[in-house]
């Protein structure tokens, strides 16, 4: 039973995976674009361009109004995937119970002691049932973190990137001598500095 729900949510959580990250990455392209609008608001105003950027920004927030609302659509099987599985594990711990009830093995049993052994089996169920369900439950939260993962593993993946550009570029730049006009020079890679005399 746990099986076959974790399965299902797997093949559900996939899609909302990618929409996070997606939706992530629109969010960052709005945030962007607010960024070099506060950045050049001066030169904008004086160049006259205002309408152009208002419809800029608002292409940017309808792309991201969008795949929040596929990622909306996508979260929607999800949790009824998880609250048709909580209710049916419910009923599944009830039907385990039932079984050795009436199977006939709790016959020879007093009623005080058919009673206890019914409450201690059926809590032992609902415990085991409730603990799985909470296992169940957190598909929404995974997939979630799964995107921002995704974009984060982006991130580093970029960051390295750069830092490996960025020395092999160093390379390229020549070495500056600083003279004071004293008899030690300093040799600084990529940096011009001019002492003030």
């Amino acid at each position: 039973y746990f099986l076959v729900s974790t399965v299902i949510n797997k093949v559900l959580m996939a899609p909302v995976v990618n929409l996070t990250v997606k939706l992530e990455q629109k969010e960052g392209d709005f945030r962007f674009k607010h960024m070099e609008i506060r950045s050049h608001a001066e030169s904008l105003a004086f160049n006259g361009s205002p309408d152009t950027e208002l419809q800029k920004v608002d292409a940017k927030l309808l792309d991201v109004c969008r795949v929040q609302q596929s990622l909306y659509n996508r979260n929607l099987p999800i949790d009824i995937s998880v609250n048709l599985f909580s209710y049916l594990g419910a009923i599944a711990s009830y039907l385990v119970i039932a079984v050795p009830i009436f199977s006939g093995q709790y016959d020879g049993y007093k009623p005080a002691d058919l009673a206890q052994v019914i409450s201690e089996t059926a809590f032992v169920c609902i415990y085991l049932v409730f603990q799985l369900g909470q296992l169940v439950n957190i598909t929404s939260t995974v997939a979630g973190l799964a995107g921002s993962t995704h974009r984060v593993a982006e991130l580093v993946e970029k960051l390295k990137e750069y830092k490996k550009e960025t020395d092999e570029n160093k390379d390229d730049i020549p070495d500056v001598i600083i003279s004071d006009g004293s008899e030690e020079d300093e040799i600084v890679t990529g940096l011009l500095v001019q002492e003030e005399e």
